[in-house]
């Protein structure tokens, strides 16, 4: 069972949720570079899959 004193504290948790963030923000821009640079031939199918 969790106590209070098994939590980190507020700013480890704030830092964590900015890097979670920082970290999703990077994915949609890479994810959107990826599929920009792919051929139309190759993104139509793929657009419904992801």
């Amino acid at each position: 069972m969790m106590t209070d004193a098994d939590l980190p504290p507020p700013e480890t948790t704030r830092l964590l949720e900015t890097l979670a963030d920082q970290a999703a923000v990077a994915i949609e821009r890479l994810r959107s570079v990826v599929l920009s640079s792919l051929s139309h031939y190759l993104r139509t199918p793929l657009v419904s899959i992801i």
